[in-house]
């Protein structure tokens, strides 16, 4: 697993940021690909927002090579009225979500200057999170995972359809 650095003392460093990009990494998988219901169908949902209503709608695919990506992650969350949480697996493993991001979000909701909108993409245990679990989480027909839709696209679009039209009446105050 180590070969070459075992001995060397920064063995263990090294092994800590194998460890953190795998996580990582599996977080992302989970969150950008995650089939019917993951990043790029959000980003299909709401581009009629960015064209028609002249809202922004950010990711951390805008992050370009150079970037500062804690910076830009920083400024996009600091500006935003709406935070879409895709509620996975993935979303709870990631320990810079748990420590940075829904932390920072969590302080700007009760303050009033945003909107957290968590929305359960898939079956995970996110009611043992006592921040999360104190949120209204937006489930398909109210009970399930957005996942569950998967089968009946007729059915997820809907959904999806019902989950943009709630974001742009947040951002435009209705």
């Amino acid at each position: 697993a180590d070969r070459g650095i075992s001995d060397t003392p920064l063995a263990p460093v090294l092994r800590k940021l194998r460890e953190q990009l795998a996580d990582a990494r599996e977080a992302w998988d989970q969150f950008a690909t995650g089939g019917a219901v993951g990043l790029p169908r959000f980003q299909d949902k709401l581009a009629p927002l960015q064209r028609h209503a002249s809202i922004d709608v950010w990711d951390d695919t805008k992050i370009r090579p150079g970037d500062d990506w804690a910076d830009e992650i920083d400024r996009a969350l600091q500006s935003c009225k709406v935070a879409l949480l895709l509620i996975s697996d993935g979303f709870l493993a990631s320990k810079f979500i748990a420590e940075k991001e829904f932390p920072d979000l969590l302080t700007r909701h009760r303050e009033g200057g945003m909107r957290v909108y968590p929305i359960l993409l898939k079956d995970c245990m996110w009611e043992l999170d006592p921040e999360l679990a104190r949120l209204q989480i937006k489930m398909a027909a109210g009970t399930q995972p957005l996942e569950a839709c998967a089968a009946d696209s007729a059915k997820l679009n809907a959904e999806m359809t019902r989950i943009a039209r709630e974001v742009l009446a947040i951002i435009q105050g209705k």
